[in-house]
This record gives structure tokens, C-alpha cells and sequence, in this order.
């Protein structure tokens, strides 16, 4: 798509509209940004992300406080993902007929065709596997960008150049709502459970969006698929690429069919059904620094992503050596299980990414050990008795917080014995630390997003850490 002398409206001046408004002028369009926000509160917003020379270079082309219908007036409008199609701009556009997408579908359409496309989505490990994906392919000596929903946006990077091999991109439900052309060259669907449903009425409809993901493949691209997710498994997957499916155990009769990776002892196997692998290969994780089951989850849809690529030039062994070496010098990200501190054997954990009830279910299953666990925030509409099974088997303390301490106290009433409510999350940690004994856990995982004490979870993880570190 060439941009030179178009009329471009980006609606929000989020991360990715900014980056959309900052592409398109250098790429010689007229921009129009359009923000309900008070500048002020955008500015903040903006500079966590960009520098003030280029806040001052978009300054000039932006409507603050409210949104005009002179955005209206552009020949396309880019939506920010966090931008709901109630909206009444975004209804007037639809009206008058204009074309709306959002910032992924616009960079696809301005990146050179030589670059290739590895995207992935799912309710739960998108940034570690793309991360992953990412450090495994530079590992391997290709020139990779890593954005989307991670890091820089899409449209940040020099993408409509040739000098890319290959962009990795996290996608969430909300980006994907507004692709139309987009198409990844492998895609990925880690796992769908229930998330979003302040934003979505149901499970359905946030489903929807993830399977998007596939729609414009063709039989010469690749989707990845979790095959022992259930949610997955009686969806109608579209798209025509070549699906593999991954598994925690060896696969059954009828499964053999169409897996290509299982977990073995340890080792992650890949399969013949793999393009140019006439046998199969054993990959052991027993010194991966990624620990719990739904990393292991991630590490094979990671490997299935890059295996056609990164097999090209290397004999079996070689390969398999390298790509141990790449997995096991992979560090977790941070605030997802991260390990802050230990203090007279008690560990702190930070786990602030997990902002729905599947993810910490995944945190408690990835200790032993007795857990003292910090959990409530911003509600988006789950129930948190699903947890109820697994705090009853492993949780020795429970601490909750934010706006649905409430909520979560009427959900865990059997748990009156253990349960405690804070104001703030130190005074959580501090109860949490007094009472915690040598090899416990005291683990952060609140089932919730953050915005009502903090910026984002990201904001949450450092607060954590650094009450952490200031323990005695």
C-alpha cells in the first residue's frame, strides 16, 4: 500500500496509533490523530513508549478531549486496539462507508513482501513463546523483529524494507478484530479460556477473534495448534495451512495422525509429519530455566514454529545441540513466574501477568510447596471459584486485593480460615512474609488486570518487587 499523499486517521493515541501516525508521515501522508483524553494524561502515555521529539512532531495533527468528525475526513482510519466498535466514531465511519482497520492490518499492508510473517495468539503464553520464537531465530543467525502485543508495535520497525527475515508478532483478541488482509506465514493458537468477558458477552465471541488469525492462510503456510485444548478442539478452525498439533503426552491412536510434538520424560519429541524430518528427534528441556507445565506448552509450539527454518543447513545432531542450547539459555520474562527474591528459604514470586483465572492456575500447579497467594485486581467479569480446587490443595494463605476483594470473598467463603483482605498490595506482601515458612512460596498471580491501583500488570510487577526487596 502506498501512502504518499493519503489522508490517515488513527483513532487513539495509544502505543500502536502512534506508531501507525509516526510510520505513515514518513512515508509521506497526511495524519490526523484523534484522542478523548486529556493531553496531559495522553503525553504520559505516549512518552512511556517514545521520545519527546516525536511527540512533538505528532503535536500539531492531534485533536485532544474528545473525538470530532474531522477524523472522518481521511481517506482510511486506523482503530487502536482498545477502541471498542461501540464507539461513535468508529459507528460514523462504518455509516459514511470508510475504511477502518487496525494497526497490524496496516502495517501488513506497507511490509515488504520478503519478509515472513510467525504470529501467535491464545489466552495465555503469547509473550514467552514469541519470545522464544524470537531469541531461537537470532540464535540461528536470522535478522528478526519481535512486536505486536510485546515490545515495539508492528508498524515501529523499518518493515517496508527488505532487510527483515522475519517479524513475530503476540496478537491479542483485540488486534485481530480489525485484520481483513493479514496473513501469517505460521501461525499459532496456544489455548483459549475465558478472558475479556468485560469487553465480550461471551466465551464465543472471544473466541472469535483468535481463530482469525488463520483465516487468510494457504496450504503453503503453517498453523500451530494446541491439541489437548478442548476449547480448540470443537472449534471450526479456518484457513487452509498445514496444521500441527501439539501435545503434553505421547499421543493416542488417533491423534498419532496429525501430531507433530509430544512431551516425553522430559524431552520434547518432534515427529515425522514435520516437513524434511524422516524421523524423530528428542529435544531434552530438563535444563530449560522455564519451568511448569504450560512452559513446556510454549517451548513446543516455539520449536514447531522455527523447526522448518532452522533445520535447513544443520545435520540431526547439530541441530539438536544447537537448539538445546538456544531453549536452555532462554530466561523467563519478567512478572511471569518470576522469581524476585528468596529470603530464610521463602521465595517470591512474581507472576503479575497472570490476569485470568487459567494463568494462575497455571502458577499453582508449578510449585509444590505451600503457597501464600496474592491475588484480586480489576475484575473482567470471570468467575474465580474455578480456582477453588487448586487453593484447596496447595494454598496455605490467601491474600486478596483491588476492587474484587469483595467479589472473591463471597466466591471463596470455605477459605474463610486463610483468607485475609488488604487495602494495598505491601501490606498483602508483608502479612504474606509473616507468615511464610522456609520452602514456602509467597506468588503474586491476581486473576484480575491491574488498572485499579496500577498503570498496567507491568506497573503491578515492579510494586511488588520492590516491596520485595525492601523486606527485612
Amino acid at each position: 500500500m502506498l501512502l504518499h499523499g493519503k489522508k490517515i486517521g488513527i483513532l487513539g493515541m495509544a502505543r500502536s496509533g502512534v506508531a501507525a501516525a509516526l510510520k505513515s508521515l514518513s512515508l509521506g501522508a497526511e495524519v490526523f490523530i484523534s484522542d478523548n483524553r486529556d493531553i496531559k494524561e495522553v503525553k504520559k502515555t505516549v512518552l512511556k513508549y517514545f521520545s519527546e521529539r516525536e511527540w512533538e512532531l505528532l503535536l500539531p495533527f492531534c485533536e485532544f478531549g474528545a473525538h470530532t468528525d474531522l477524523i472522518l475526513n481521511t481517506d482510511l482510519i486506523v482503530v487502536s486496539p482498545g477502541v471498542p466498535k461501540t464507539n461513535t466514531v468508529y459507528q460514523k465511519a462504518f455509516q459514511r462507508g470508510l475504511k477502518v482497520i487496525g494497526e497490524i492490518e496496516f502495517a501488513y499492508l506497507i511490509k515488504h513482501p520478503r519478509s515472513k510473517i510467525i504470529a501467535v495468539t491464545g489466552s495465555n503464553g503469547k509473550s514467552t513463546t514469541v519470545s522464544l520464537i524470537y531469541h531461537i531465530l537470532k540464535d540461528f543467525g536470522f535478522n528478526v523483529v519481535l512486536g505486536g502485543n510485546i515490545g515495539q508495535s508492528f508498524s515501529s520497525f523499518a518493515i517496508e524494507k527488505d532487510s527483515i527475515d522475519y517479524i513475530v508478532l503476540e496478537l491479542s483478541s483485540f488486534q485481530l478484530e480489525d485484520i481483513h488482509t493479514f496473513k501469517a506465514n505460521t501461525a499459532a493458537i496456544l489455548n483459549i479460556t475465558p478472558d475479556h468477558l468485560d469487553r465480550y458477552n461471551c466465551i464465543e465471541d472471544y473466541l472469535a477473534p483468535k481463530l482469525r488469525i488463520s483465516s487468510n492462510q494457504t496450504s503453503s503456510d503453517i498453523l500451530i495448534l494446541n491439541g489437548d485444548d478442548k476449547m480448540l478442539n470443537r472449534s471450526k478452525i479456518i484457513g487452509s495451512g498445514k496444521r500441527l498439533f501439539f501435545y503434553k503426552d505421547e499421543p493416542t491412536e488417533e491423534q498419532s495422525n496429525r501430531c507433530s510434538a509430544y512431551l516425553e520424560n522430559d524431552s520434547l519429541i518432534i515427529v515425522n509429519n514435520v516437513d524434511n524430518i524422516n524421523t524423530k528427534l528428542r529435544i531434552h528441556l530438563s535444563n530449560s530455566k522455564l519451568f511448569g507445565q504450560h512452559n513446556r506448552y510454549n517451548i513446543m509450539a516455539a520449536v514447531l514454529a522455527v523447526f522448518n527454518v532452522i533445520s535447513v543447513n544443520y545435520s540431526e545432531t547439530e541441530l539438536v545441540s544447537k537448539l538445546e542450547a538456544s531453549i536452555n539459555s532462554f530466561t523467563a520474562l519478567p512478572h511471569r513466574l518470576e522469581l524476585v527474591r528468596t529470603i530464610d528459604g521463602v521465595r517470591f514470586v512474581n507472576d503479575s501477568k497472570a490476569t485470568n483465572t487459567d494463568s494462575v492456575k497455571y502458577a499453582l500447579s508449578a510449585f509444590n510447596e505451600g503457597i501464600h497467594l496474592i491475588i484480586g485486581g480489576y475484575d473482567k467479569g470471570e468467575d474465580y471459584s474455578l480456582l477453588s480446587l487448586l487453593i484447596a490443595e496447595r494454598v496455605k494463605g490467601l491474600y486478596l486485593i483491588g476492587a474484587t476483594r469483595d467479589k472473591m470473598s463471597k466466591q471463596f467463603s470455605t477459605f474463610d480460615s486463610i483468607m485475609e483482605s488488604y487495602d494495598d498490595l505491601e501490606s498483602a506482601v508483608k502479612s504474606a512474609y509473616s507468615k511464610a515458612k522456609g520452602n514456602e512460596v509467597v506468588l503474586l498471580a491476581p486473576a484480575c488486570a491491574s488498572f485499579d491501583m496500577f498503570a498496567d500488570y507491568e506497573h503491578r510487577g515492579e510494586v511488588f518487587r520492590s516491596i520485595v526487596r525492601g523486606l527485612r
